[in-house]
């Protein structure tokens, strides 16, 4: 899936509303999930960092389904991720070097409706590489399935931390950090709130983060005021 937006911050805001996205599409088109997990790289800014894990922590409020994060090594190298987007560019290069200045997006929004228009979500038959002498008469050709293409307007990231993230975040301590979270690749949300923290996705060792939110404090009536 490719998120495009008017949205130019690298934050963890846009990476909770791309999340919304995310788990809409899987609960519609595959009900049967009961865990997603999310790959990444480590960046800070909007992917390794307490917010984003204190959100995950929510996931299952949220959502209403478990989540857990897995962070590729430093310098591991690209991704599946990283080829669907790269797919998008270049063909979108290709694009306007054949259609010449004509063809070029104004905005945004025009990029993501050519993106869309060029990835339909119809499957589209393809013949499959197969041995004919081993073929059978009424082998079906292979799918090939276009890439998902959603907008994600600015105005709802800006929304969604107002309605959501803003109050949100700011009962996080300012102290409260993951000791060693540039060490650690593997984050399990519990339901209880908490997170599970593993040095890799195989380590048998586990440590549990429990945010500390600090209490409201509020105003004890004024008895001697009159009415």
């Amino acid at each position: 899936m490719v998120l495009i937006s008017d949205y130019l911050a690298h934050d963890t805001k846009f990476v909770y509303s791309g999340q919304k996205l995310i788990v809409d599409f899987v609960r519609k088109q595959y009900p049967n999930v009961l865990k997603l997990n999310y790959v990444s790289d480590g960046a800070s800014a909007h992917f390794k960092n307490k917010y984003n894990m204190y959100n995950l922590a929510h996931h299952h409020a949220d959502f209403n389904i478990i989540a857990s994060w897995t962070f590729s090594a430093t310098g591991h190298g690209k991704g599946p991720c990283d080829g669907v987007g790269a797919v998008v560019k270049s063909t979108a290069t290709q694009h306007l070097l054949k259609g010449g200045p004509n063809a070029s997006f104004s905005s945004p929004k025009q990029f993501y409706e050519w993106c869309f228009e060029k990835n339909d979500r119809m499957v589209i038959a393809r013949p499959r590489r197969i041995d004919t002498s081993k073929s059978l008469p009424n082998q079906m050709p292979e799918p090939n399935r276009p890439i998902e293409v959603r907008w994600l307007s600015g105005d709802v990231v800006n929304k969604e931390f107002e309605d959501c993230l803003r109050k949100r975040w700011s009962r996080l301590s300012t102290k409260d950090s993951i000791s060693g979270i540039r060490d650690i690749h593997q984050f399990d949300a519990d339901i209880n709130g908490s997170i599970s923290c593993r040095r890799t996705s195989q380590s048998t060792r586990t440590t549990i983060h429990t945010f500390k939110i600090p209490p409201i404090h509020r105003l004890a009536p004024n008895r001697n005021s009159t009415d």
